[in-house]
């Protein structure tokens, strides 16, 4: 997976971006998308193939509400209702502030939350990017 790497170095080539910017989570998504793509030969086949299809910022509704997911692989054939059958969300910590930790946490949980509800089978994750800096 080269998706982590590419991350630090997209951020260490973009330095004083601002973590929540929608331009760091876009290239974040397409980082994973890539490497979901190579690390499966179903998955890259069924993105070829157009059957499923990636999208960033997607609108996710349940019966109670829609939530805006980083990214998302949703069955096109069942389109104009999205179904998401995959998805994954971005959180960052920074170092500097302790309590973001239980924070993100529940981020993660509620979102987790939503994305069954929205489909039962979707497989659900997420990213936890964590800003720290060497102790000198």
């Amino acid at each position: 997976m080269r998706a982590p790497q590419r991350y630090v170095d997209w951020i260490n080539q973009h330095l004083g971006f601002n973590p929540r910017a929608q331009k760091n989570s876009d290239a974040l998504s397409d980082f994973i998308v890539d490497d979901l793509c190579v690390a499966s030969s179903s998955i890259e086949r069924l993105v070829r193939s157009e059957e499923l299809a990636p999208l960033k910022n997607a609108s996710v509704s349940t019966s109670v509400t829609v939530r805006n997911v980083d990214l998302v692989f949703y069955e096109k054939h069942l389109l104009p209702k999205l179904s998401v059958r995959v998805s994954v969300e971005h959180k960052t910590l920074m170092t500097a502030h302790g309590k973001a930790r239980k924070n993100r946490y529940g981020d993660i949980i509620a979102y987790c939350n939503h994305m069954h509800n929205h489909r039962r089978d979707c497989v659900v994750g997420a990213t936890v990017v964590i800003n720290t800096s060497p102790i000198i």
